[in-house]
């Protein structure tokens, strides 16, 4: 007899609640409103930064480090986007627990602790005392 929270030889990271099923095959996931999501901050991050860019270059006709540093903002914001859609695509990200494979939540798991900043961790650490 199989454990009761296994499909097969596929393991779940947590058991299902009562009533529910585990799905490996195709879960209900929130991909769909992570990209709407992510889309809609990125173009009024954009708009908000090209206005900012034309005022500053055509209107003032002075670009200053400030304005270089909301464009680095900017292209730190994209590559924020771009990295969580991949996870949230590859590794179950906006899925129930019980629907994803506990070697993708290992994985999961890893990308989180890897990911955490050093003022994170240095908060963390503090509050742990």
């Amino acid at each position: 007899m199989s454990h009761p929270y296994t499909a097969g030889r596929i393991v779940g990271s947590l058991p299902p609640p009562p009533g529910q099923t585990a799905n490996f095959v195709d879960p209900p996931n929130h991909d769909a409103e992570m990209i709407a999501l992510h889309t809609t901050c990125l173009i009024l991050i954009t708009l908000f930064v090209g206005m900012r860019l034309y005022c500053r270059a055509v209107v003032l006709r002075q670009f200053g480090w400030d304005d270089a540093f909301c464009v680095a903002g900017w292209m730190l914001s994209v590559a924020y986007s771009a990295i969580t859609l991949k996870i949230a695509m590859t590794l179950g990200l906006g899925r129930h627990l019980w629907d994803v494979p506990a070697t993708q939540a290992i994985e999961l798991g890893k990308v989180f602790t890897h990911s955490l900043n050093p003022q994170q961790k240095k908060a963390s650490l503090k509050f742990d005392v």
